[in-house]
């Protein structure tokens, strides 16, 4: 089998990923809110791909009852029956090719201070503070040099949905990113 043609797992979380989860937990199987907008146009398109097997996993796929509540959620809200066929629901989570959660972060080589994982908002928590009302979230980032791993890491400290910049606003950004580079360097030497 090429790679083109391998079926990768796909892990996706429920609660906060594709059931809104917005009055919170009400029990393994009370799920009373409605999809995260576009989720099951997603969805549709993923299994249309044949690329995945989509794994829907949630803490409460442990308990008796809960997937059977997670399909009959899923239908109630009109996934088309042969969809959710093909989605499967393991009890524990599977090994994945990707993990798709809303209560993770993505390892990128710096481990996050506790200060972060303390603070740490899902999606639906953090405020997305638009610039005017045709933006869709606010683009803020800080750009710093880690002391442990040395490397210039940009964060970006509000999340956005898109990421346009004018030439200007690319220039400036680079030009901090030139700098933090600069003083990387400098750090380097001093270690040598």
């Amino acid at each position: 089998m090429t790679e083109k043609q391998r079926v990768r797992t796909l892990c996706v979380d429920f609660d906060g990923v594709i059931h809104s989860y917005t009055s919170g937990w009400k029990g393994e199987c009370n799920i009373p809110d409605p999809p995260v907008e576009g989720a099951f146009d997603w969805l549709a398109g993923l299994i249309l791909s044949g690329k995945f097997a989509i794994c829907i996993y949630s803490s409460r796929s442990k308990f008796p009852g809960a997937i059977d509540a997670m399909k009959k959620w899923f239908n109630d809200h009109n996934l088309i029956q042969s969809y959710i066929d093909l989605l499967q629901f393991p009890t524990e989570k599977p090994s994945a090719f990707l993990t798709i959660d809303d209560r993770a972060i993505c390892f990128n080589g710096v481990f996050p201070t506790e200060e972060f994982i303390v603070n740490f908002k899902t999606w639906q928590q953090r405020d997305l503070v638009p610039l005017n009302e045709t933006d869709e979230g606010e683009l803020a980032s800080k750009v710093f040099i880690d002391p442990n791993s040395l490397h210039i890491v940009q964060d970006f400290i509000k999340p956005v949905k898109w990421l346009a910049m004018s030439s200007d606003e690319a220039r400036a950004a680079a030009a901090v990113l030139s700098k933090k580079a600069d003083e990387l360097d400098v750090m380097r030497r001093g270690l040598s």
